[in-house]
């Protein structure tokens, strides 16, 4: 008697394995993969509320890429998490670890820019130079707040959203600061 071998594709998300899929050839398990992957984000786009990625596609790609996250990043967002009001990037600067808010946009906009790519989210253009804003991706504020000429940022409730389900662990045992930078 003769079995057929077949072939299974097996998709990852980051380092997160997704369902595999099975089929007689290769092709055909790959389609397969593919249209089931192209169906996942046809309805988490469907799900975005003016094009926001949800909470739950924010949770998965702070998943993904948990090795990208650093404590630092974790520092900001649980500062944002607990600013209900918003924090300027001189406070965010201060709950990094960070000696200026430089440091603090530059980090906070990486890590903005890890979620966006890894949902396929595009924040808004710098009118300046046209460049994406990828802070805007996990907060979002305005110029020239009360607080004097800083920005403002809040967190957006997508993100808090992910923290307090899915994405819980970002909040927690994060390690102790090291030097400011």
């Amino acid at each position: 008697m003769m079995v057929a071998k077949g072939a299974r594709a097996q998709p990852f998300h980051g380092q997160k394995a997704l369902p595999p899929s099975s089929a007689a050839t290769v092709a055909e398990a790959i389609r397969v993969v593919r249209e089931a992957l192209d169906a996942r984000d046809a309805a988490s786009l469907a799900d975005r509320r003016d094009s926001i990625p949800t909470g739950q596609e924010i949770a998965a790609a702070f998943a993904a890429h948990r090795d990208k996250v650093t404590p630092a990043h974790r520092r900001m967002l649980q500062a944002l998490r607990q600013a209900p009001a918003g924090l300027t990037a001189t406070q965010l600067a201060a709950a990094a670890g960070f000696a200026g808010h430089e440091a603090a946009n530059l980090r906070f906009g990486q890590l903005g820019r890890i979620v966006a790519e890894d949902v396929g989210y595009v924040p808004p253009l710098r009118a300046s130079d046209q460049k994406p804003v990828w802070s805007w991706t996990l907060a979002d504020g305005e110029a020239g707040d009360t607080r004097g000429s800083q920005y403002c940022w809040t967190l957006r409730g997508e993100v808090a959203e992910a923290l307090a389900g899915e994405a819980a662990w970002m909040l927690g045992d994060i390690p102790a600061r090291t030097e400011a930078r």
